[in-house]
């Protein structure tokens, strides 16, 4: 696999993970009544870690265009299935359980509902599987037809689109009719029209690698100049309020993540390796992905006893305790019959399974 995807993959892995725990920590000092040491900027930080999300996107359409620019192999669907939508409706149901726990006064109504919403209407974090499954389907359509139309074109068509969308669901004030505001800043989240440039981006990058990396190589300066400008202007516009939600599809955070995927791949292609933790990270980020939020909750309800702290202390506690914690679960879950279907399989070892020189974990009674 390429370096450089692995740094990205981790990178944004623990940049999710990062969002969540400050969240998380905004919450707990809320409900204290106070406003915790260093909160302030980490809401600023929390607003620049929104490109994650983003950035895991366009991985995702870099890997099929670098692996498959042509067509997707036999069987390609039926896999993804296996690894991909199992473990989505497994979280979903998995989520919307736990949500129940912790709310008081929820019902089994209540329960059904939130499975209905985590599934079909971008519930819970899990919605990325949803925008990940059209991206397959976009990408068998369009190695059919993208050599016909110049690159600079589909570039141009797909940032215009992917700007009025964002735009119109930015800048347009919902209408007055039940669940708008849901429908509004959850479910506008998951067609593809607010995700597309990433794609496009991703597979003209994935398909002219080597051009891609020497554009990189003679723009590097400037690529890190328009990252800092994108960066503080997202700052300015949070302070000064432009945006009604913090959300990674705000315009600014949209310029901001095609920015900063680029930044982190001219940073990769002067490694000559990814460190060995970051490595682990991107190898166990899908079940870092699924299983961090739960760990997020748990640690917080464990450090109560410690509060208050500093809010650095605190989210920088979550952090750790969640991603080992995430990783540990993985790591049992690929060790059990049928584990891998609920939070996937650890890169790594799925790559070495595929060429043969691995058998796969906990799968064996599916054979």
């Amino acid at each position: 696999m390429i370096k450089e995807i692995s740094l990205l993959r981790g990178l944004s892995c623990l940049f999710i993970v990062l969002v969540h725990c400050i969240e998380q920590a905004e919450g707990d000092y809320a409900n204290m009544g106070s406003q915790g040491q260093g909160m302030t900027s980490l809401v600023f930080l929390k607003l620049l870690l929104k490109v994650g999300t983003g950035i895991f996107v366009f991985i995702s359409e870099f890997i099929l265009a670098y692996k498959y620019p042509d067509k997707l192999p036999e069987g390609f669907f039926a896999k993804r299935a296996r690894f991909l939508l199992i473990p989505f409706a497994v979280m979903a149901v998995f989520y919307a359980a736990f949500r129940i726990l912790i709310v008081e006064g929820s019902s089994p109504v209540e329960f059904l509902k939130q499975i209905v919403l985590n599934v079909f209407f971008g519930g819970f974090h899990g919605y990325f599987i949803i925008i990940i499954f059209q991206f397959y389907l976009l990408h068998a359509l369009f190695v059919r037809y993208a050599a016909r139309i110049k690159m600079a074109y589909m570039l141009t068509g797909a940032l215009l689109v992917n700007l009025a969308y964002l735009g119109f669901f930015n800048f347009v004030s919902p209408p007055s009719i039940p669940r708008a505001d849901y429908i509004w800043y959850n479910v506008s989240t998951l067609p593809l029209f607010g995700w597309l440039f990433y794609f496009v981006l991703a597979y003209y990058c994935g398909t002219r690698f080597e051009a891609f990396k020497r554009v990189l190589a003679k723009g590097r300066y400037l690529i890190v100049s328009v990252t800092m400008v994108t960066a503080a202007a997202c700052i300015a516009a949070e302070r000064a309020q432009l945006f009604p939600v913090n959300t990674s599809k705000r315009i600014d955070v949209f310029l901001l993540t095609c920015c900063t995927a680029l930044l982190l791949f001219s940073i990769g292609l002067l490694l000559k390796r990814v460190p060995a933790w970051l490595t682990q990270v991107s190898n166990y980020s899908f079940g870092i992905y699924w299983l961090h939020f739960v760990f997020i909750a748990l640690a917080s309800f464990a450090l109560r006893s410690f509060m208050p702290m500093s809010g650095y202390l605190y989210v920088g506690i979550l952090l750790i305790i969640s991603t080992a914690l995430a990783m540990a679960a993985t790591e049992l879950l690929q060790r059990i019959p049928y584990g891998v279907y609920a939070v996937g399989r650890v890169r790594d070892r799925a790559e070495r399974s595929r060429s043969g020189r691995l058998p796969a974990q906990g799968t064996h009674r599916l054979s």
